[in-house]
């Protein structure tokens, strides 16, 4: 009888341990793709900075969201959002600038 109590504890508790290893597992992924988001953003920023330095003063205007990638109250959506204000700020950009070019 006592063997099957220490089974079942040592069951319970390996089910325990599981259960706390696939939620650090899990946050520890969340922290991954946010890392991923937040180096995506710092790259297309510093593409800006570096080959359209003419935008940057777009960047002053736009949200700041990136001052700890580790605060949990900054959503990967909002990290999303960010970098795909990004992309389009770089794309009205070239195409303004074929127009411009194009009447010449």
């Amino acid at each position: 009888m006592e063997n099957q109590v220490s089974n079942s504890l040592l069951n319970r508790f390996r089910e325990f341990v599981g259960s706390s290893l696939g939620f650090l597992s899990t946050k520890h992924r969340v922290y991954r793709i946010h890392q991923a988001e937040t180096n995506k953003i710092l790259a297309r920023i510093l593409e800006i900075k570096k080959n359209r330095p003419e935008l940057s003063k777009y960047l002053n205007e736009m949200p700041e969201i990136l001052t700890n990638s580790k605060d949990s109250s900054i959503k990967l959506a909002d990290l999303r959002k960010y970098h795909n204000q990004l992309l389009e700020l770089l794309e009205k950009y070239e195409l303004e600038s074929k127009k411009k070019y194009w009447f010449i």
